[in-house]
């Protein structure tokens, strides 16, 4: 077979490239032949479909699409707001990706895997949850295992994006969202539970309830909690291009718990490992 660029007549070149079709197509597809060719993918595959021919390219671009029109999902969750969708928006803003598709994706470590099970079942989801093995990093520190889902809805993550949650939204400053009031604890809590820790300092043993994110976002989510919940209003800190809030003393973090975790309502979505921990420091 000629090499590309060697002078050939085009009715060789067309014959050459006929019988590489048909011997090769149905397992190469049509990118390989046409950057042997020099041709455009268009006339490669113009070529098969005369020969009757399909790649396994095809067969497997089928069996998605078969897949995914058989996965569910609610893509009318985020259509008016509620408690467990505003946790959910509060937990995708911190924690979660939406692609350039409209495509969610969700990931955290597998000890809190919950989340994702919680999620699922929100979004009446039959996606499936995937595992990635705890490894060593490339300085030699211990990764847990991860766990993730992605969920395939269109309308959904269109849904999202008008609600204002961005693409690569790690590399913008975005804006609070408009949460109404009655909400804002169910969305507050979703982001504590994506980016957000309830640790106790190692140097003074004082326990600390912290919202991390972009500088925007964190002062805009400090203003409506001090405004909704009457805690100290601290400065939001910096730490390279991560900005926290933290609250410290412990008749603020009691309020802070019962705000976020209601006794008058029965059930709500919430990492228990957070609300456990938080539940210990305060001696609630």
């Amino acid at each position: 077979m000629p090499v590309l660029g060697q002078s050939v007549c085009s009715k060789e070149k067309a014959a050459l490239r006929r019988e590489a079709v048909i011997s090769r197509y149905t397992v190469e597809g049509p990118e390989i032949l046409a950057k042997e060719f020099g041709c455009s993918v268009r006339a490669i595959t113009h070529v098969a479909n005369r020969l009757g021919l399909l790649s396994l390219n095809h067969y497997a671009r089928i069996a998605l699409n078969k897949s995914l029109a058989t996965q569910n999902v609610d893509l009318h969750y985020f259509d008016q707001p509620t408690g467990p969708n505003s946790w959910m928006r509060g937990y995708i803003q911190a924690d979660g990706c939406l692609t350039d598709d409209y495509e969610i994706k969700f990931g955290c470590s597998t000890k809190d895997e919950e989340l994702l099970v919680l999620i699922k079942r929100e979004l009446k989801s039959n996606h499936s949850l995937s595992r990635i093995p705890g490894a060593f990093d490339s300085v030699g520190r211990w990764r847990g295992p991860k766990s993730q889902l992605q969920v395939c809805g269109r309308a959904l993550g269109e849904k999202l994006f008008s609600l204002g949650v961005r693409p690569r939204k790690s590399t913008l400053d975005c804006p609070f969202p408009d949460i109404q009031d009655q909400y804002l604890h169910d969305y507050c809590r979703g982001v504590l539970d994506g980016d957000g820790s309830v640790n106790i300092r190692n140097t003074t043993g004082q326990p600390t309830l912290y919202w991390a994110g972009t500088e925007t976002f964190i002062n805009q989510l400090r203003d409506r909690v001090v405004s909704s919940v009457d805690v100290t209003k601290h400065p939001v800190h910096q730490d390279d291009n991560v900005f926290r809030i933290s609250w410290s003393a412990k008749e603020d973090l009691q309020k802070l718990y019962w705000w976020l975790y209601p006794q008058h309502e029965s059930s709500y979505p919430a990492l228990s490992r957070k609300r456990m921990k938080l539940w210990e420091v305060v001696g609630a």
